[in-house]
């Protein structure tokens, strides 16, 4: 016969009875009781907690996940307390333990090139339950220790984001400036291109007219017919001049302008977002 503590679950009396029988008799009541749960109520009155064989309680899936932090392995820690979270969804404990587990107890912070978007949206969701079945004094210490995580969080990934737009609009800053300085080059020589094709434009157009004016005025045959083989001759020269003026040379100025036009428009821009960005860099840095 092998005795085990129990409790009476009628008088709360303790008592030492045979693991083996199936039902008993509580000597100091008189009633009829079962083995395995006079057992069992003595197993939670001493531990203060439920402890089933094989099943870690609340008490125990904190504390091991406690201690996993303490020594870095928050993988397992995170592990832990997700089945307290699982079993005991109403112990904030185990929403607050995922959210310690996954920042390295809150020393998680953005870098240059991994902000950890997805690590604080989720630490922002399970700080919302923790927060709901937190009783007042617990959400007070866990908000206050949270917020002070994700205000540190976000400043210095805003600083990182800053500091990359503040890089591009230098490079947009400084190519817009050579691309500037070419484009008023480019402008200037192609101004004074079109503006010599449109007067070779009208020379040529002002004696094809004028030939054409001499065919119909009065004169020898002789002379009539050299007015036409020179205004046919001058047509083809004439036309091709007008094409290549009006619609490829011309277009292409219109395009260096609005490009220059441009270019202006994006140094200026970007000088004044360099401006706002250092002011915000240090209002985030003085904080």
């Amino acid at each position: 016969m092998k005795l085990v503590s129990a409790m009476c679950p009628n008088c709360g009396a303790k008592l030492e009875l045979d693991e083996n029988i199936e039902k008993g008799f509580c000597m100091y009541c008189g009633s009829q009781i079962l083995v395995q749960d006079a057992v069992q109520k003595y197993k939670v009155e001493i531990s203060g907690r439920i402890s089933v064989e094989g099943i870690l309680s609340a008490e125990d899936l904190a504390k091991n996940g406690d201690t996993l932090v303490n020594i870095g392995n928050y993988q397992q820690a995170y592990d832990s307390y997700n089945e307290l979270s699982v079993k005991y969804p109403d112990d904030y404990r185990g929403w607050w333990g995922m959210i310690k587990a996954m920042t390295s107890d809150f020393t998680i912070m953005p870098s240059e090139t991994d902000y950890h978007e997805t690590i604080r949206n989720t630490a922002a969701e399970y700080f919302d339950y923790a927060a709901k079945v937190a009783s007042g004094s617990d959400r007070k210490k866990i908000t206050e220790i949270y917020e002070k995580w994700d205000k540190n969080y976000y400043h210095q990934q805003h600083i990182f984001e800053l500091r990359d737009e503040y890089g591009k609009c230098k490079a947009a800053h400084s190519g817009s400036i050579g691309s500037q300085i070419f484009g008023g080059f480019a402008t200037v020589g192609m101004f004074l291109l079109v503006l010599f094709l449109i007067a070779v434009t009208v020379i040529l157009g002002l004696l094809e007219v004028i030939f054409i004016v001499e065919i119909f005025s009065e004169g020898d045959f002789f002379g009539k017919v050299i007015r036409i083989i020179g205004a046919a001759i001058l047509l083809a020269p004439t036309l091709k001049v007008i094409r290549y003026t009006f619609f490829r040379k011309l277009p292409e100025f219109i395009g260096v302008v609005t490009a220059t036009r441009e270019s202006a428009r994006v140094r200026v821009e970007s000088k004044l977002r360099m401006r706002e960005i250092d002011r915000e860099y240090n209002d985030i840095t003085n904080k």
